[in-house]
């Protein structure tokens, strides 16, 4: 027996019927969901003809739900956390203000913050975790004990304390552009990319799909780039980010 799971537009309230037969969707999904190469498969019964969306389709709502538009489009944005590693330019609060403010200030902004101290940093942890408390943001502040473990490692703890669907690694003390989470929800709202990893050559950044980090075992043994690399399947859906999210260029 299979285990795909597939949504059925034939009860949903975002479905437009001519008749018995849907013509289309509110949100215009059926065409994004084709341009990303999802299958959209035509169905029918004895009472209509729909169709059926061959992948879990979140903004699909029971006919009698009372979710509007407005609702729908905001329970779907993009739920990701950005996880920041301090290097000796965070030893100016100001910097470390600036790039703070650069993630706090997105239209949709992280659900969770984490900043990670590096074993051989001398700082004093007030200064940060006071403006971190200031952002209404859940975050946390980690510090490292091991001088052993390595940023990866320090990332797979991260992990482990707060998992949400997509993840932003900052890696040398980098800001997010403004039109960062508004190019990010399009990825992967509007354009339905799937995607396991997102790179950048200079390692500052990378977006990583935390359902894959979970798969390989996360930096468990071999970094998780390498792991991913190495998987026949899962290198296919490895991407530069700054080829997928613009603004990153």
């Amino acid at each position: 027996m299979s285990n795909k799971i597939v949504t059925s537009c034939k009860k949903c309230k975002w479905s437009n019927y001519n008749g018995k037969t849907q013509i289309g969707c509110v949100f215009n999904l059926l065409d994004k969901y084709r341009n990303a190469g999802i299958n959209v498969i035509e169905a029918y019964d004895e009472e209509q003809d729909f169709f059926v969306i061959d992948r879990i389709c979140l903004f699909s709502r029971p006919t009698d739900h009372p979710a509007t538009k407005e609702d729908v489009i905001n329970q779907t944005k993009v739920r990701y956390q950005v996880i920041y590693i301090l290097t000796e330019k965070d030893l100016d609060i100001e910097y470390f203000s600036y790039c703070l403010n650069s993630f706090v200030q997105q239209d949709i902004p992280p659900q969770h913050i984490t900043i990670i101290r590096p074993f051989d940093m001398e700082v004093q942890p007030f200064k940060y975790t006071k403006l971190l408390a200031k952002t209404n943001i859940k975050w946390r502040y980690q510090d490292t004990m091991n001088p052993e473990l390595s940023y990866d490692d320090l990332i797979d703890i991260a992990i482990d304390a707060n998992a949400y669907p997509y993840y932003i690694r900052l890696c040398t003390s980098s800001s997010l552009p403004k039109e960062f989470s508004t190019e990010f929800n399009t990825l992967v709202n509007d354009q339905f990319k799937i995607f396991a990893y997102l790179y950048d050559d200079t390692k500052s950044i990378e977006v990583v799909a935390t359902t894959y980090h979970k798969q390989t075992g996360g930096n468990a043994f071999k970094s998780l780039r390498d792991k991913i690399w190495e998987d026949k399947e899962l290198s296919k859906i490895i991407f530069k980010v700054n080829d997928t999210i613009p603004c990153l260029f």
